[in-house]
C-alpha cells in the first residue's frame, strides 16, 4: 500500500532501472521506424553512451534487417545513434520493397504456371478428341456405292434384309447385282460378297434348282 501511494504521488521510484530493463527486452515486431520511435522514448530515462545505444538497438532488430546491415563495412556504419537509426530505417525500407517484389514475382509465376497447365490440358483434350473422331464417326459414314450393308456390320451394326419384289424387279431391269446393287456383275460373281455369304448364296441357288427339277 505504501509503495502504491508513493508511486501515485511521486511517480515510479526507479524510472531509470525500469527503462533500462525495457530497452534490453525490446524487440522489433513492426517497421524499423515504429521500433526506433519506441526505443528512443525509453532512451531519455537512461544514461547510455552512443555505442551502447547502437549495440543494443542492433540486437533488438529483425534478423532480416541484421543480415543486411552486416553487408556494410563496419567503418561505414554511423557512429551517432540518431544517424544510425536513419541508416537502419533506410535499409529496412529497401528490405520491405524487395520482399514485396519477390511476392509479386511469385504470384505472377504461379498465375503463368496455372495458365500454361490449363492451355496444355485444353490442347491435350482437343488432340485426343481429334484422334478419336474418325473412329467415332465411322458408323455414321455412308457406305460406298455397290457395298451392301450386310458385308460391313461394323458400320451398320445390322445386316440388310431380303430384297422386296419391287427391288428385285428394279435390279433385274437395270442388270444390277442382286447382292450389292453394283453394275457390271451378277450376284454369283459379286466381288463384294464374303466367302461365307457366297457359299450360302450358292447353296440356296442349288437348292432352288433342285426344287425346279
Amino acid at each position: 500500500m505504501f509503495c502504491d501511494a508513493f508511486e501515485v504521488h511521486f511517480g515510479n521510484p526507479d524510472v531509470t532501472g525500469d527503462a533500462n530493463n525495457k530497452l534490453l527486452a525490446l524487440v522489433q515486431t513492426g517497421s524499423t521506424a515504429a521500433h526506433a520511435s519506441q526505443y528512443t522514448e525509453l532512451l531519455i530515462h537512461v544514461n547510455w553512451s552512443e555505442q551502447t545505444k547502437i549495440d543494443n538497438f542492433y540486437h533488438s532488430l529483425k534478423t532480416v534487417v541484421k543480415d543486411t546491415i552486416i553487408l556494410t563495412q563496419l567503418q561505414d556504419c554511423p557512429r551517432i545513434f540518431k544517424k544510425y537509426v536513419d541508416f537502419v530505417i533506410e535499409i529496412d525500407n529497401h528490405v520491405h520493397c524487395r520482399e514485396q517484389e519477390r511476392k509479386l514475382k511469385a504470384k505472377a509465376n504461379a498465375t503463368k504456371s496455372t495458365t500454361l497447365r490449363s492451355q496444355h490440358s485444353t490442347t491435350t483434350s482437343t488432340t485426343s478428341t481429334s484422334t478419336r473422331t474418325p473412329t467415332a464417326l465411322t458408323s455414321l459414314l455412308p457406305l460406298p456405292q455397290g457395298i451392301p450393308m450386310e458385308i460391313d456390320a461394323t458400320r451398320t451394326l445390322k445386316p440388310r434384309g431380303p430384297l422386296t419384289d419391287e427391288e428385285k424387279e428394279r435390279h433385274h431391269h437395270l442388270r444390277l447385282c442382286s447382292y450389292c446393287g453394283g453394275m457390271g456383275h451378277l450376284a454369283a460373281a459379286c466381288p463384294n460378297m464374303s466367302a461365307a455369304s457366297k457359299k450360302c448364296f450358292m447353296d440356296r441357288k442349288a437348292s432352288f434348282q433342285q426344287g425346279k427339277a
